[in-house]
């Protein structure tokens, strides 16, 4: 199946000599709305102790759930991939936001980050304002490239991080 998958974006990922092909930024920036949101999730999971890629549509505010990352840390994140270069997205913001109080409920876990993943450059100006007022880490294309350099991710493993998909 990886090969299979793999395929799909061969020429446009980094292959390094007899592995499957791993997902680059470019590539990642082509993946579909769910498949990005699969793709930081499975990032996430690589560095956290437990990821929650919560369910289409009613996922709170927030798209993925990171317990334990980097060993103390919950994160609750709202991934939005675009196009564009550059996010205008004040809703985003309050998204993540919005889903602290219910998270921390149902989960039964106080939540010490709120960030905003994306695959783009830059953010607008009133993107970043609102990010600022309610304390929500902005992270896109540098992020994604470093995280990328760090971890060898291949299609197959965002498409089964995808099914994978929870309720909370």
């Amino acid at each position: 199946m990886d090969e299979l998958v793999d395929s799909v974006i061969k020429g446009t990922a980094e292959q390094t000599p007899n592995s499957p092909v791993y997902l680059s930024v470019e590539s990642a920036s082509q993946l579909s709305w769910e498949l990005f949101e699969a793709l930081i999730a499975e990032i996430f999971d690589r560095e956290s102790d437990r990821v929650i890629l919560t369910s289409r549509g009613r996922d709170h505010g927030a798209d993925v759930v990171a317990i334990g990352h980097g060993g103390n840390e919950n994160v609750l994140i709202q991934v939005k991939s675009t196009r564009s270069d550059k996010l205008d997205s004040e809703e985003a913001i309050r998204e993540v936001e919005g889903s602290l109080r219910y998270f921390e409920s149902a989960l039964g876990l106080k939540f010490t980050a709120k960030c905003l993943h994306t695959n783009v450059r830059g953010f607008s100006k009133r993107t970043r304002k609102a990010a600022a007022i309610y304390d929500v880490g902005l992270e896109g294309e540098d992020w994604l490239r470093k995280a990328l350099s760090r971890h060898q991710i291949r299609v197959a493993d965002v498409v089964a991080r995808n099914s994978q998909r929870q309720s909370v």
